[in-house]
């Protein structure tokens, strides 16, 4: 797809979060990767690190972690230090991780590695990007089968609605409806420093409804992890250009949340569901006055992600079993 210099440098992040948090999943499973606390051991946390990376580029086997027990109290297993944070941070990753995948994390010690990450200052958005560019990702694109009509129809529509909203939308064509590619967050990256490479130009409707058909047309095929991949990264696009207004990122936020308050789909909190436009806008406000964006970032990524599951749940399955840790 053609984009932004934005979109670009969000590819990088991509890759560069899903490296430093070790969050490559290879072979049907996730890396085992523990962060380690003392500083005289990051050095070794960043060679297995590297060498995690080293492996998800050239196809080299990793070792198959061992499965979570099934009392999944993984939410206590962290080595940080315990406490309401921590726990209110296994939760909210467990959330983050089950919303993404649509599944439960069944790997013990990549899991508290995860959350020892977040205890120690890591981004909701690194590990949600980390999750959804991985190597597991891809797996989950390429055996799911084509999201239903529906799927489509309800993808074209809010797409368009993010599209529409934007100062750079971006020019998609019939290519970005495959799995992702192997190697896609390092071609971004070959693409940020030479340009992006020429397409025929992709003529898009102008008016929102007709867009939205457009939209479903041109992706009609894809997995529904493949639509749940592009609407997520258009949003956080949508809010990295508004992030330079808080106030109308702040306003826009209040009407996006709203919006989906009335589609009666089940978004994980009761404060989720109330339609009021003032009350997001305000809560909005507050997060970003106290430095809180990646918070409203996962509260908008978790209501893409919960529309397009409740359009696939009991539709669709993967070709062949794909389960962490397995």
């Amino acid at each position: 797809m053609t984009t932004a210099s934005v979109d670009s440098r969000r590819s990088v992040r991509n890759l560069v979060s899903a490296f430093k948090l070790g969050l490559w999943m290879f072979a049907g499973g996730l890396v085992s990767c523990r962060a380690p606390a003392p500083i005289e051991e990051f050095r070794g946390q960043l060679e297995r690190e590297w060498a995690s990376l080293t492996a998800f580029v050239t196809g080299a086997p990793v070792a198959k972690p061992k499965p979570l027990p099934s009392d999944k109290s993984w939410g206590k297993r962290s080595t940080a230090p315990r406490g309401p944070q921590a726990q209110a941070n296994a939760e909210l990753l467990r959330e983050v991780f089950t919303v993404a995948l649509q599944r439960e994390p069944t790997d013990q010690a990549a899991f508290a590695s995860y959350v020892d990450s977040m205890n120690q200052g890591a981004s909701i958005e690194g590990l949600h990007n980390g999750f959804t560019h991985s190597a597991f990702q891809r797996k989950l694109e390429e055996e799911t089968s084509a999201a239903t009509d529906e799927a489509l129809r309800v993808f074209g529509v809010e797409l368009s609605r993010l599209q529409i909203g934007m100062k750079t939308p971006t020019h998609f064509d019939e290519g970005d409806r495959k799995p992702m590619a192997a190697s896609a967050d390092l071609a971004e990256i070959a693409r940020e420093q030479t340009g992006p490479a020429t397409r025929p130009p992709v003529v898009v409707p102008i008016d929102a409804t007709e867009r939205g058909l457009f939209y479903a047309r041109l992706f009609k095929g894809a997995s529904i992890f493949t639509l749940k991949r592009i609407f997520t990264d258009e949003a956080l696009r949508l809010i990295d250009e508004k992030v330079a207004d808080p106030e109308a990122l702040a306003k826009w936020y209040g009407d996006f949340a709203a919006h989906y308050a009335r589609k009666g789909i089940p978004f994980g909190l009761e404060s989720r569901h109330r339609g009021e436009t003032s009350f997001h806008q305000d809560w909005a406000g507050q997060m970003i006055a106290n430095g809180r964006l990646d918070r409203l970032r996962w509260e908008v990524l978790n209501r893409l992600h919960r529309l397009l599951n409740a359009q696939s749940r009991d539709k669709q399955t993967p070709q062949a079993a794909v389960r962490p840790g397995t």
